[in-house]
């Protein structure tokens, strides 16, 4: 039996051979690229205006001039318009294109419409500083044409899609999802239609994990399997072909049905590790094949959580390039724990006035109370070498839920 920190080791150094596929950019929002994607030409491709006003020849300025008179109205979109006579300047709109002879802009802000009896427009400036070149967004100041702008392996963000957009990317190289299989396994399991006899629970872990596999974009494909040695092994032998991953619960342990260890070794399956010196969840099997990883989990709601969330999930984040923020909880009690295993306790975390997160321990009635999964948001980890919980020390926690109560 090894630790539970050097199981977590081992989970998360397997690596996992990702396929790739081209997507429209309509659906790829949290898709990780798979490929660089680069500026097809200078950004901003002109001189861009970023402010209304006037555009004027800075010259002006230098020869003492402070009043011009409008020779054209440009907007957005429009063709560069050109002065070439001092004393004149460009109505000009944000957006716009720099025109031809002009080289900084005065915003509306710092001018005013100069009175005179003339039926010309014209515009004196009452600002006390003007600098050469405001107000300009300067072509290729951002990027140059070849150069990248996304990097491959990021995650797609909004912000991304209106870059994919900007350089005329309407279709994208991207890794394909992991696909993941979940098989429940246990005759005394039924489906969510049917009602059990006073000996049978109907089967719910299968949802938990594909809920919180979704919650990261990913779907899965669900099994429920009665304890049938042949109908199992074929069905695990196909889906080790199929799926990335593969998630099952029940049948991990030493009882006289727990027969998932010998049929993964029969399947070639490399075990990696059985048994962890943790509570819940000692039995927890991990292993793989070139091409697959198979979390085996115990059957007991509580047990198959502590797996999914301190040991699936951020596997599978990692994979996925996802940012893991370690938060670190205190206890508001003193609690013990004198097995010399790692405790993941079920907690209540809320966060102070100060911005404190604390825990309050929730233990419920053991590893089968999934009544007391639904009350909690949190695992808090006890290391294997201490005895209790204090509420001076800070302790890693994983969250459950996206709430905060």
């Amino acid at each position: 039996m090894i630790s539970a920190a050097e199981a977590k080791k081992i989970v998360m150094s397997q690596p996992l051979a990702l396929k790739f596929e081209t997507i429209n950019i309509d659906v790829c929002l949290g898709r990780k690229l798979a490929e660089d994607v680069i500026a097809d030409r200078a950004m901003p491709p002109f001189n861009r205006v970023t402010m209304d006003g006037i555009a004027i020849n800075y010259c002006d300025i230098e020869k003492g001039i402070y009043t011009w008179k409008v020779v054209k109205t440009q907007f957005a979109g429009e063709n560069a318009s050109s002065i070439y006579t001092e004393g004149t300047c460009v109505e000009i709109m944000t957006g716009a294109v720099l025109p031809i002879g002009c080289d900084t802009i005065i915003r509306y802000e710092d001018l005013e419409l100069d009175a005179n009896d003339s039926s010309e427009k014209h515009f004196k400036l009452i600002a006390s500083i003007i600098k050469k070149g405001q107000n300009i967004h300067t072509k290729g100041s951002d990027k140059a044409a070849g150069d990248i702008v996304l990097k491959a392996n990021q995650i797609i963000a909004p912000a991304d899609m209106a870059m994919l957009a900007t350089v005329g990317k309407h279709s994208i190289l991207v890794y394909k999802k992991i696909s993941v299989a979940i098989i429940a396994t246990g005759d005394e399991l039924t489906g969510i239609d049917t009602l059990p006899n006073d000996y049978q629970i109907r089967a719910s872990n299968h949802n938990m994990i594909s809920g919180a596999l979704n919650e990261l974009g990913l779907e899965s494909v669900k099994y429920l399997m009665m304890d049938d040695l042949i109908k199992l092994q074929d069905l695990l032998e196909k889906s080790l072909e199929k799926f990335d991953v593969i998630v099952l619960t029940g049948a991990v342990s030493k009882g006289k049905a727990d027969f998932l260890p010998s049929i993964l070794n029969k399947l070639n399956v490399n075990q990696l590790f059985h048994g962890v010196a943790q509570r819940p969840a000692k039995p927890f099997w991990f292993g793989r094949t070139e091409q697959c990883i198979v979390f085996a989990m115990p059957g007991n709601p509580v047990s198959a959580a502590v797996c999914t969330y301190v040991y699936l999930l951020p596997f599978i984040k990692h994979k996925m390039s996802l940012n893991q923020i370690i938060y670190k909880v205190n206890v508001s009690e003193e609690t013990y724990f004198k097995s010399s295993l790692t405790y993941f306790m079920q907690a209540k975390v809320h966060q102070t006035r100060e911005g404190q997160l604390v825990a309050k321990p929730y233990p419920g009635n053991g590893s089968g109370d999934l009544t007391n999964l639904c009350e909690i948001n949190a695992f808090v980890e006890l290391p294997q070498e201490d005895e209790k919980f204090t509420t001076n020390k800070l302790y890693d926690v994983y969250f459950t839920r996206n709430t905060i109560f």
